[in-house]
């Protein structure tokens, strides 16, 4: 019996320094998915700050645009139409190189995850195919960050 109560002193230590071991590696794995579970929300974050940043841009985009025709359509502006059109592509490039991109939309059939129709048409083409584009819509690694505005083909009345 003595035999007995010795082992069990001996064994106590060991089971006692492993039971610190097997906490200390739980402790360490909650730990890095913390950190993984920050990191993804951090990049998150930045994510959605960078898309609101751009949404605003994209006004500016269409001032710009607005600003070209304007200026093309006037012989005596070419000048300032060449410096504009420089500053539009720059800004453009900054945008696309952030992965922003122009969502496709004349000749195209209406998709409510990239397209907002805001009227129909009398057209000749099938029905739901969009006729004209109101506003551009853009997107950015798979999110729409502006729908398109657009209206849509109907079928004639008396056809």
């Amino acid at each position: 019996m003595e035999q007995k109560k010795e082992s069990k002193p001996e064994q106590a230590p060991k089971k006692e320094a492993q039971d610190y071991v097997n906490q200390l590696k739980r402790l360490q794995a909650e730990f890095e998915n913390y950190q993984k579970r920050v990191e993804k929300e951090r990049k998150k974050v930045s994510e959605n700050a960078t898309d609101q940043l751009i949404v605003k841009l994209l006004n500016i985009i269409d001032d710009f645009e607005r600003a070209l025709i304007q200026l093309k359509q006037t012989p005596e502006t070419a000048e300032q139409s060449q410096g504009v059109q420089m500053i539009y592509n720059n800004l453009l490039k900054i945008l696309q190189s952030e992965g922003v991109k122009v969502i496709e939309a004349t000749g195209q059939k209406a998709d409510p995850y990239k397209h907002e129709v805001i009227n129909q048409m009398a057209s000749e083409k099938e029905e739901g195919t969009v006729v004209q584009e109101l506003q551009k819509g853009y997107a950015r690694q798979d999110r729409v960050l502006r729908y398109s505005k657009v209206m849509v083909a109907k079928k004639n009345g008396g056809k």
